[in-house]
């Protein structure tokens, strides 16, 4: 047993977007403060792992392949949360697309469906499945957007990207807005918090520094459209 100070022991948190940048990084901080783990990204391929490495730390830990843009996949992700953990204290929504860096009037239908559905709708709706999940237990909770600052200002080269962030931030405030007055009503508001994080995507990656979205690996490449 470690004798490291760990706040969130005997909580659980879900990082979506695990397999690298940002949502690892998360998951391995939520570990080491006491935070068993869900953990989910469209890539499998690093997540058992870095289930390793939590499971090192003493923490439970699951993981799933999800895509946040279906559906379905976030539906599944939710009942996860609720058959393997029977519940979620922390849910921190982190993965993001950005497959295009180009101008503006090069985007397409292709392009805003897939940004929209990864960064905001996906997100969207686990949010309020989670939340549902919250209030069921009568538990306090937290959600955690990862947004951008591309989100609050404009981003060239990186507009449909921009505009799903700038809908993850006002989401946050709508959902802050509502969610926490019904946590009241239960005595156990439900927080909602904004991560800002902007770097360009054309750094070089010896610097080490993640790639703005780069909070999981389900981040495609600027300057890739799929």
């Amino acid at each position: 047993m470690s004798d490291k100070y760990q706040p969130l022991l005997g909580k659980v948190a879900l990082v979506t977007g695990a397999g690298g940048g940002i949502g690892k990084a998360t998951v391995l901080n939520l570990a080491e403060a006491g935070a068993d783990i869900l953990m989910c990204d469209k890539k499998t391929d690093s997540l058992q792992g870095l289930a390793d490495e939590v499971k090192k730390k003493g923490r439970k830990v699951e993981w799933t392949g999800t895509d946040m843009g279906v559906l379905e996949d976030v539906n599944k992700l939710v009942e996860k949360a609720k058959a393997g953990f029977a519940g979620v204290d922390i849910l921190v929504n982190c993965a993001a697309v950005s497959p295009f860096f180009g101008p503006v009037l090069q985007a397409d239908e292709k392009l805003w469906d897939k940004i929209m559905s990864v960064n905001l709708k996906g997100p969207f709706f686990l949010s309020l499945g989670i939340a549902r999940l919250m209030i069921e237990n009568k538990k306090p909770g937290n959600i955690i957007n990862i947004a951008s600052a591309g989100g609050m200002r404009p981003d060239p080269m990186l507009a449909v990207y921009a505009i799903s962030k700038a809908g993850m931030i006002h989401m946050t405030r709508m959902l802050a807005t509502e969610l926490g007055a019904y946590g009241r009503r239960i005595r156990h508001p439900l927080q909602l918090h904004l991560a800002l994080f902007h770097t360009h995507p054309l750094l070089p990656a010896h610097l080490g520094i993640p790639r703005d979205p780069g909070h999981g690996s389900q981040a495609d490449t600027p300057g890739t459209h799929r």
